[in-house]
């Protein structure tokens, strides 16, 4: 009951967002974390101000992060050897990447898992753990627990229970993904942008982006950043009509059209925050955007030499995606 009012403000301030037009990004949030530095933001001037007096990373000295990270590259690939997968610790493990992670590992490695978990509202670390495997795969794996199944109670954001984890050994993954959130936004207003139908997209299977963050564990540590995410994308028009062929109503209209839908839905519902994952639609300065390119080509050459590639996103699969999200609750 606590968090009522707390989300009450984030719905208003949500609403606010869209219908006055206030330029505020996601990435702002952490840029400028007090509620003083992001008030002062709405001003360009502050802003300026703001970004030239408290950019802690102007002088930032990155050849230490260059060296763990230089020999992540394609003219390296033959270097990757497959090794052998001991025990180890999932942050997450109570989170929809994590608890797929955690079943994939169970059902493919003989190891343990160290599951960083808090009761919560349980009766027990054990018990929580036990909803989440029934929940998503009708099984609570009783038996497997303190065998392979190690709950470990602490928090991610300690720096001292993070280290205190070096007694153990393990390796650990996190793994975080937004951008489903947009396609509730554009259910909740029954239209779809005509000039982004074109625009590519990306889905990657739970269970495979599962067994591929295990896979990419067993390379050794002179490989460190990959982008685990499927090599077959598709386009938003293909996701658009799964959607509508799975029964939504959505309109492919212009992106004027779309726009104002967005901020009328925005100040007469109360709803709000089905749409706050489209807020970059209607506050910003077009001049503003810059589209972030990324490639896992060295990823995908990388899972080919540990015998794992993905599988083809067709239509059947995403009329499938779109039913099993609905069942969930996903959309309401």
């Amino acid at each position: 009951m606590l968090l009522l009012p707390w989300l009450r403000r984030v719905e208003t301030s949500i609403s606010l967002l869209i219908t006055q037009n206030i330029s505020i990004v996601y990435a702002d949030v952490f840029k400028y974390p007090t509620v003083r530095e992001l008030a002062a933001i709405v001003d360009d001037q502050a802003s300026d101000q703001s970004g030239q007096s408290n950019n802690e990373f102007a002088g930032y000295n990155y050849n230490k992060i260059q060296s763990v990270i230089s020999g992540n590259v394609e003219e390296n690939v033959d270097r990757i050897t497959r090794e052998k997968l001991g025990d180890i610790m999932i942050t997450g493990a109570t989170g929809f990447l994590g608890i797929h992670i955690l079943k994939a590992y169970l059902d493919n490695y003989d190891g343990k898992v160290y599951c960083l978990v808090r009761k919560g509202a349980y009766e027990s670390m054990e018990k929580r753990m036990m909803h989440m495997l029934m929940y998503y795969f009708d099984n609570p794996c009783e038996e497997l627990f303190k065998d392979r199944i190690v709950c470990v109670d602490g928090d991610i954001t300690s720096k001292e229970q993070v280290e205190s984890f070096a007694a153990y050994k393990f390796q650990i993954n996190f793994i975080t993904n937004g951008f489903l959130r947009s396609l509730r936004g554009y259910k909740a207003v029954g239209k779809f942008p005509m000039g982004s139908m074109h625009e590519i997209a990306e889905l990657s299977p739970i269970d495979s982006t599962a067994l591929a963050v295990l896979k990419l564990v067993q390379t050794d540590r002179r490989f460190t950043v990959f982008h685990a995410c499927n090599s077959h994308h598709i386009y938003m028009a293909d996701l658009i009509y799964a959607m509508r062929k799975y029964g939504f109503k959505l309109d492919i209209v212009k992106d004027e059209e779309f726009e104002e839908a967005v901020k009328e839905f925005a100040k007469n519902s109360n709803d709000s925050d089905a749409v706050s994952g489209l807020i970059a639609y209607t506050s910003h300065n077009e001049n503003e955007i810059y589209a972030m390119e990324y490639s896992n080509r060295f990823t995908a050459q990388a899972l080919y030499r540990l015998e794992y590639k993905w599988p083809v996103t067709d239509d059947r699969y995403l009329e499938s995606a779109i039913g099993a999200l609905d069942r969930l609750a996903f959309f309401d």
